[in-house]
């Protein structure tokens, strides 16, 4: 069986519900490239999911569709990755668990820039040619915003965000749901909270569920498809290959894995 062919997650619930409340009828559409709606449940392959977010992507009328979804999406709709944020101490915590356990939801990265005053998270996708990762990128970014401001503070607002590319037909739209800076024609998206609000307490921690949604997510990881850490490494090799030396360490660094658990990942698929 080849990577692409093999299991790997479901189509996120979360994007689901948001096509559905657009009018998307998900049962017709996963038909129409021959899958099911059991299928989008259950587990898909990366060939699989390309093709449905392809077509669904392809029939939503609104190009700004990714802002609108994600500003509104519940996180309790992310299963173990939602869960193990939501019951984090802090909103810091939180990004940190979300850009450890996110290839359990879509197969990209995040990476997490800390300086004194201020954490940056950048997306790094899996596959950054893809025709609709705008939308996507989109979904991603608003959905951190909407996370903090759930279960932080209503008020939440970050120092700034930066937008893959050039500016497009929405682009006002960015400034209306994140109120800071935004920056256009960036090599990623990212976003920026001040220390202050990562130190801040989620109104949802949880200190006796938190330790149990973690292991089960380490779990997951541990079996998840190769096909994804494979794609991890090599994006994370690209961006260090611009001016860092690679090594075992500072790329389980990016991923947010030990070195010693993503050597047992990559040898379990044969790939150094």
């Amino acid at each position: 069986m080849t990577n692409s062919a093999r299991r790997t997650a479901p189509m996120p619930s979360h994007l689901l519900d948001a096509a559905k409340e657009a009018g998307i009828d998900i049962a017709k559409l996963a038909g129409s490239v021959e899958l099911t709606i059991e299928q989008l449940q259950s587990g898909l392959s990366a060939d699989e999911m390309d093709r449905f977010a392809k077509a669904l992507f392809a029939v939503l009328p609104d190009p700004a569709f990714g802002l609108r979804a994600g500003s509104v999406q519940r996180t309790s709709r992310f299963g173990v990755v939602g869960f193990a944020a939501m019951t984090s101490p802090s909103l810091g915590v939180a990004l940190a668990r979300f850009a450890r356990n996110v290839p359990l939801i879509w197969g990209d990265h995040y990476e997490l820039k800390e300086a004194a005053d201020e954490t940056t998270v950048s997306l790094h996708p899996l596959a950054p040619n893809l025709s609709y990762q705008q939308v996507k990128l989109d979904f991603e970014l608003a959905g951190l915003l909407s996370f903090g401001r759930q279960f932080m503070d209503p008020a939440l607002r970050p120092l700034r965000i930066t937008v893959r590319g050039p500016a497009p037909s929405y682009a006002a739209r960015y400034a209306e749901i994140f109120q800071c800076p935004v920056e256009f024609d960036s090599e990623h998206h990212s976003i920026t909270f001040s220390r202050r609000d990562l130190d801040r307490p989620l109104t949802s921690a949880n200190p006796q569920l938190s330790p149990l949604f973690e292991q089960h997510a380490e779990e997951l990881l541990t079996t998840l498809s190769d096909t994804n850490i494979a794609g991890q490494v090599r994006a994370a090799l690209r961006d260090m290959l611009r001016g860092q030396e690679p090594t075992l360490a500072s790329v389980a660094s990016v991923l947010h894995l030990s070195p010693r658990t993503l050597q047992r990942r990559l040898a379990s698929d044969k790939i150094s």
